[in-house]
């Protein structure tokens, strides 16, 4: 139903950003309708840290930053480098948590059974920018 009353608000209102990007559209309306620009991580001179889940990180920005994971269960400690490019998706089991410099990320339940370790890139921008 929801469904149904948000494709009336696309046929009946003005077209813009949000609502190509609220409905799915191609990557090609999207870019027609949307300011987009891309701008290297390595500008940023602090970290740009986003949760995606209870377990789920995803950090970005100032590359010189040390980001390790530290699993007391098993004793481990794993080191990841930032990228310049997309971000570094990290999915933690419940007893580990990440450090950055003097600041830690906990995960929480519900949680990964595994590390898992991601560099995570921009979706579709050579096609938004170079074919449309």
């Amino acid at each position: 139903m929801y469904a149904n009353k948000f494709k009336v608000f696309l046929l009946c209102c003005r077209f813009n950003c949000v609502t190509a990007v609220l409905s799915g559209q191609s990557a090609e309306l999207i870019a027609k309708y949307c300011s987009l620009a891309c701008e290297p991580t390595d500008n940023y001179k602090s970290l740009i840290v986003r949760r995606g889940r209870s377990d789920m990180f995803f950090i970005s920005g100032d590359l010189s930053t040390n980001v390790s994971t530290i699993c007391p269960s098993d004793a481990s400690n794993t080191s990841f480098v930032i990228p310049a490019v997309g971000a570094l998706q990290l999915i933690l089991p419940c007893d580990c948590y990440i450090q950055m410099n003097m600041d830690n990320l906990y995960s929480y339940q519900p949680c990964s059974n595994q590390m898992i370790s991601t560099t995570v890139l921009p979706v579709n921008l050579n096609y938004i920018f170079y074919d449309s």
